[in-house]
């Protein structure tokens, strides 16, 4: 009975040093100091442009908690550990919707933790190998694009060149639209209809710059009756009255599990000229629908 006894401990003993564990309370912790990220696309996906506001670490499956760059992640685990770090963007644009973005592959390292010891770490993201994307629009083509106006619209998008930074995010090209004179109303929308499954986890990703509000959303068709499904409104990106290119991830996933029974859908692009703006002016680029 000794001997069954003795061999148990030495078994947990052993068990206990070959695992990750948990530094008793009053320990001082290690740390995982994260000071940059990266993105990366890769061909066919047009840009490598990204808003990743935060990342999400996970050490031994558990999360320690979501930080903004830069970051000094404290950690209690000791020894040889694995961790997963995920990138976190603000949903819609909202800050108080902040979620880890699904179509981002997780970036993964094991680290040898040692109290009071700081290891750097900079996470590099890439899509997820089952990412799909029904929609690519970077405007480099000079075949056209792949949006239409709605006979609605008074206006109509222009393929322009320019300097990166000014109306061009990146590239040689992007589309700029001009509300001015009697005019109030554009609305374009994919010449095509969607071929994604509806339903599933469903992004736009954009990057723009606009002094004026406009809508995203899906046009959904059954029959002879179209219905226009709004998913979010974006505001000016106007700072001190110049506009400034941003980068959006809009979320289609509600919107595309209503609109599951049309013949078909296609994404839309609306704005209405508000009363008190001249000339309302909206760029575009690297328009892309991201989903599993």
């Amino acid at each position: 009975m000794k001997t069954l006894s003795t061999l148990l401990i030495a078994v947990a003993i052993f068990g206990m040093s070959a695992c990750k564990w948990v530094n008793p309370e009053g320990q001082n912790p290690g740390f995982i100091y994260i000071d940059e990220l990266s993105f990366t696309a890769l061909p066919g996906q047009v840009t490598s442009s990204h808003k990743i506001t935060e990342v999400w670490v996970f050490a031994e499956g558990k999360m320690l908690g979501a930080y903004d760059l830069p970051a000094s992640v404290p950690v209690l685990y000791e020894g040889n550990t694995s961790f997963e770090f995920r990138a976190g963007i603000k949903n819609n644009g909202i800050a108080s919707t902040r979620i880890m973005y699904p179509f981002y592959e997780p970036y993964s390292e094991i680290i040898n933790v040692q109290s009071l010891k700081t290891d750097t770490v900079r996470p590099e993201f890439v899509y997820r190998d089952n990412v799909q994307f029904s929609l690519t629009e970077d405007f480099e083509s000079q075949a056209g694009t792949q949006f239409e106006s709605g006979s609605s619209s008074q206006y109509t998008w222009e393929v322009i060149e320019g300097e990166v930074g000014g109306d061009v995010f990146e590239g040689e090209f992007a589309a700029k639209l001009t509300m001015d004179g009697d005019g109030s109303i554009w609305f374009a929308e994919t010449s095509a209809p969607l071929t994604a499954t509806l339903g599933g986890q469903m992004w736009l990703e954009l990057n723009y710059k606009c002094n004026n509000t406009f809508a995203v959303g899906l046009n959904a068709t059954l029959g002879s009756e179209s219905t226009k499904m709004l998913a979010l409104i974006i505001n000016p990106t106007n700072d001190n009255g110049v506009s400034e290119w941003n980068k959006i991830y809009v979320d289609l996933t509600t919107v595309s599990a209503q609109a599951q029974t049309a013949d078909e859908v296609h994404i839309y692009l609306e704005s209405v000229r508000q009363s008190n703006n001249p000339v309302g002016e909206l760029w575009f680029d690297n328009i892309k629908l991201v989903h599993f």
